[in-house]
């Protein structure tokens, strides 16, 4: 992804980018959003409605699944790779 990342900023964007560069700002953006995105995660089940879907996908035959969660105010995702679930685990 780092790579077709920075091709697009080259390619179409005119604009000079590696694709080391592109983890480096991947990477620090990641931390700095990391505590309000934790913040906002933990309100959505404070919220009167709460709407979940779950996509299964792959990225280089790896299983991984995007997730979204929609409220009337809020609506965030996540990508999880490996990601296992069973119902009894979530207790």
């Amino acid at each position: 992804m780092p790579h077709q990342t920075s091709s697009f900023s080259v390619d179409l964007l005119n604009i000079p980018c590696s694709p080391a560069w592109t983890v480096k700002i991947q990477n620090l953006v990641s931390e700095l959003v990391a505590t309000p995105y934790k913040q906002l995660r933990s309100e959505l089940t404070n919220q009167k409605q709460l709407f979940i879907d779950e996509s299964p996908t792959k990225q280089k035959h790896v299983k991984a699944w995007l997730r979204v969660y929609a409220t009337s105010i809020l609506v965030l995702r996540e990508y999880l790779k490996n990601y296992f679930f069973s119902a009894a685990s979530s207790s």
